[in-house]
This record gives structure tokens, sequence and C-alpha cells, in this order.
């Protein structure tokens, strides 16, 4: 990638550029030529210049579009089920580069819960509370949260979890999490399950069931 600058000098105007390489973030290569000061030279180098800042720009376009999400640009979707949960967010890693990491940003009402009380068995997941406050839920205990707090919670059943939003003003908080998969997320209060496949099959195998109806590992083969 080129980058290229003009400067007024004596005797006419010098020409800088600077030489990128795609596959070494580092090296650089850097040349100054004196080009005459005449309207045909000028012309051109401004031609260049133009082409230049273009080109770079609609590749920062490209790399802004893969790589950042602001919380205030992203359309929120609400959840609502009385009469214990009510909440708006959105997925922020959706359509990025991500591969390893998801992200979402949620706003919950006052006085509600932002998921069923749960655990995962592959997945590890970050909170990182926004504004407001209110309680996390683990492990059987209650632990007060507020704004500036960061919360990690390691996968297993050691760590089952659930933000409420216990204050009179809504709650704003970030969710990050590992993407491993296949995935078993256990709901103690309900006894249910979920598995999740591979996320790079072609249709993914998602089911929920409820533990205590196990099956016989022949039942139904031939």
């Amino acid at each position: 990638r080129l980058g290229v600058e003009l400067t007024p000098a004596e005797g006419g105007t010098r020409l800088s550029w600077t030489q990128v390489f795609e596959d070494a973030a580092v090296a650089l290569a850097v040349a100054h030529i004196l080009v005459p000061a005449n309207e045909q030279n000028l012309d051109r180098l401004r031609a260049l210049l133009a082409r230049d800042t273009q080109a770079n720009g609609a590749r920062a376009r490209q790399l802004a579009a893969a790589l950042i999400r602001n919380v205030g640009d992203v359309p929120l979707t609400r959840l609502l089920r009385d009469p214990h949960y009510d909440s708006r967010g959105a997925s922020l890693a959706q359509g990025t580069a991500a591969r390893k990491l998801g992200a979402s940003y949620d706003v919950l009402e006052p006085g509600k819960r932002g998921c069923p009380y749960h655990l995962h068995h592959a997945q590890e997941e970050m909170f990182v509370v926004l504004e407001g406050r209110g309680t996390l839920r683990v492990a059987g205990e209650m632990l007060p949260i507020k704004a500036g707090d960061v919360v990690f919670i390691p996968p297993g059943p050691q760590y089952p979890h659930q933000i409420l939003n216990t204050s009179d003003a809504p709650m704003k908080y970030l969710s990050i999490s590992t993407q491993d998969a296949p995935e078993i997320c256990e709901y103690p209060d309900s006894g249910k399950f979920m598995a999740l496949g591979s996320r790079e099959a072609t249709e993914r195998f998602h089911a929920i069931g409820r533990r205590g109806g196990d099956l016989d590992y022949w039942d139904g083969e031939p």
C-alpha cells in the first residue's frame, strides 16, 4: 500500500512516499524526490495523491465495518416475557471478522432479569456493567454489581449465573463470550438443558430437553 505526501520545497515540490508491505506489518520504506515546480507535474502529483487518499479511505472503511461496532448505533430488539423478563439487546459480533468471540449489548429494565439462571459446559463469559447497578445471582449467592464492574464466569457446574436489575433505573451491560462448540447449557431452576452443535455445520444441531427422560443407548436402533 502506497502513502503519498506533497510538501513545498526550494526549487519545486517534494514528493514523499511510504510503502507499507502487507505481509510484514512493520516493514516500511520511505523515499523523497524533488519534483520541478510546473503545472503539469503538480497536476500529476495531485492526481496521484487523490487516488492514494481514495484507496486508503476505502480500505479504512472496510476495516471499520469488519472490526468496530458502537453500542449507540446498533438497533435493539426487545425481549418481553412477563412478569420477570424485559430487556432490549443486540448482537455486536454478528457481521464482524470475529471468529472466537461473541458479544452483545443489553439494556435491562428495573426489577427484571436478563435471562434464566444457567451454566455453560464449554463457553466462558464476561460481563461489563456500563451503566446502573443490579445483582449477580451466582452459585447460590447474590452479589451486588454496579457500573465499572467486570464479571468473569468460567464454564462448569460451579458457576450457574443470572443478572438481575434490582435498582429503579435501567441497567446497561456488555456480554462477551467464547464461541466454543459443541455446547451444553443447563438451567437449574427448571431442570432443562440445551445442546448446540458445531457452528460450522450447514444446519446447526439444536435441542432443548429436560433431564429425567433418559433413553437406553440402543433405543430405536435396528
